[in-house]
């Protein structure tokens, strides 16, 4: 992590617990489900959200209010979503 980006990998299917995010956080789908849960420990804001397969091809793009509490967020078996913070 550093102060403008994180990158997260899921290998289990637990919720992935956000408390003081980047303004850029990497999702990475490395199990078999096509969604991830992120539990946030309080609102953390706007961000969009644009998921890519694992051959890089842009799949979703969303906004996302990544307030407190659990979100689902669809994203292909071995894909990526990347979360950019909005104002």
């Amino acid at each position: 992590m550093t102060a403008n980006k994180q990158i997260v990998a899921a290998y289990a299917d637990r919720a992935i617990v956000l408390d003081a995010p980047p303004p850029a956080i990497d999702l990475v789908n490395a199990i078999a489900s096509t969604r991830l849960i992120v539990d946030a420990t309080h609102d953390l804001g706007r961000y969009e959200a644009r998921a890519t397969d694992a051959e890089g091809r842009e799949v979703s793009r969303t906004a996302l209010d990544l307030t407190r509490g659990a979100h689902v967020i669809a994203v292909p078996r071995a894909g990526i979503v990347v979360l950019v913070r909005r104002p």
